[in-house]
């Protein structure tokens, strides 16, 4: 158990479970929050959404009793810069961080954690992963946050696992760790001023290669197993904020940055570089016991813009004009029937887009998926262009752009689709350059993101 930010010891964590009676709040007053995010998320690995295993029994129970969304979809197929996306209601094009580790965000950028610092909020921010690092400054905002993976069970028992040639070390912490520090701040917080609102940000990384899930821990195995350590962990979370007499004025937000190819066809394939719904549909609740209904299936389109103003706007804090998402409480509340029906997504991998010039970037509508491939290398560029129709295949398994009598009815929505994409290309923005040190270097390469060397 790490010591940073006034950390004792693993008792302590366990202790809030014997808290009774803390006080609350009064009930006319904003609520607290808290944000999980769950990385690598596939939607469809999810019983909460219908999946035949048993992977998410606590947020099945969760979701009886709020709100879900059956068609979130993120921005970017990348940790920090979804999760930067997610902070900001800005997409990567404007606030700057294209892929993990090559960015920071900068500081005009205005965090959800910097908005609700002002309004009093105590602000904390657990992750579990090297992705989030502070030194990347998603951290905007937050009294405590914590990345500190050193004295982690994947570092001490990892030490000889290799991936890609480097050693899985000192980068990345398991679901029971995020949860045991997440909850101590919390007990401690409410210690010192049970009546203060909080903003308490906690990742989960389980669910990204390798799927290794602890034996003693969960019964499924691979990549549902890692899912169902994480799911675990937020019923012991959802408990230990319950045991302090806290949930029933919490907004509670579990939302993935991301989801997984999980193709037996492409072994090497994860999500960086991808756009198909595997890894761009993401799950996405949220609870508020007394203001939102519960047991409520949201279908229509929303990107995860919209998470941060729908956020402000339950808690009574106004949304600043450069957040460009749309408040999803309309159509949570049954007042709205549509939302806005185009999300943009980009990626760009950080090998392919350095050493060969290539980006992708691509609109989903409800009906339909348009991808734009960019490719400068030797002082060429080359386009192509993808095309499918989600209702009749959903694998995406038929691109319509290399039949055009396929193509052709769709001749009108796709030129309109095709100019938003490109002024979305366009709107290219580098963010704040770092130089990898090669420690970063060895941690991002480690994760799979800089490819082979």
């Amino acid at each position: 158990m790490t010591s940073r930010g006034g950390f004792t010891s693993r008792r302590a964590a366990l202790a809030i479970f014997f808290v009774i009676g803390a006080c609350t709040p009064t009930n006319d007053s904003p609520p607290n929050l808290l944000l999980v995010v769950i990385d690598t998320c596939r939607v469809d690995r999810l019983s909460l959404y219908g999946y035949d295993q048993p992977t998410t029994p606590n947020l099945k129970k969760l979701g009886a009793g709020a709100v879900v969304f059956e068609q979130a979809v993120s921005h970017v197929p990348q940790t920090l810069p979804s999760v930067a996306t997610i902070l900001t209601s800005t997409p990567p094009a404007e606030h700057g961080v294209r892929v993990n580790g090559l960015f920071q965000l900068p500081a005009t950028s205005e965090t959800l954690a910097e908005l609700l610092r002002e309004k009093g909020y105590a602000t904390a921010g657990v992750v579990s992963a090297f992705p989030l690092d502070s030194r990347f400054a998603v951290n905007q905002g937050f009294d405590f946050y914590d990345a500190d993976f050193s004295a982690s069970i994947l570092t001490r028992t990892r030490q000889g696992f290799s991936f890609q040639g480097t050693r899985r070390q000192d980068f990345e912490q398991r679901a029971d760790e995020a949860t045991d520090k997440a909850l101590t701040w919390l007990k401690q917080t409410t210690d010192k001023d049970a009546g203060r609102r909080f903003f308490l940000l906690v990742h989960y990384f389980d669910p990204h290669f390798p799927y290794d899930p602890p034996a003693d821990r969960v019964d499924l195995k691979g990549y549902d197993g890692e899912i169902a350590l994480a799911d675990a962990e937020i019923g012991r979370l959802m408990d230990g904020i319950r045991g302090l007499g806290r949930l029933d004025d919490t907004l509670v937000v579990v939302v993935g940055d991301h989801g997984e190819i999980l193709d037996p066809r492409r072994p090497l394939a994860r999500h960086a570089g991808y756009l198909e719904d595997a890894v761009l549909r993401v799950p996405l609740l949220m609870r508020l016991p007394g203001k939102l209904p519960t047991g409520h299936r949201v279908g229509e389109q929303i990107g995860l813009l919209d998470l941060a103003p729908t956020i402000l706007e339950l808690l009574d804090v106004p949304a600043p004009p450069q957040f460009r998402g749309r408040s999803l409480v309309p159509l949570m509340e049954g007042k709205a029937t549509r939302h806005e029906q185009k999300v943009y997504f980009e990626t760009l991998y950080w090998t392919l887009e350095e050493k060969r010039g290539l980006s992708r970037y691509g609109v989903r509508t409800p009906e339909l998926k348009f991808v734009l491939n960019l490719q400068s290398a030797g002082g060429t560029s080359t386009r192509q262009e993808e095309l499918y129709d989600l209702k009749a295949d959903p694998g995406e398994t038929r691109n319509l752009m290399t039949d055009p009598t396929a193509s052709a009815p769709y001749a009108g929505l796709l030129e309109g689709l095709r100019k938003g994409v490109i002024a979305h290309a366009e709107a290219k923005q580098d963010g704040l350059r770092r130089t990898l040190t090669q420690g970063d270097e060895e941690r991002l390469r480690a994760l799979g993101y800089l490819g082979a060397k």
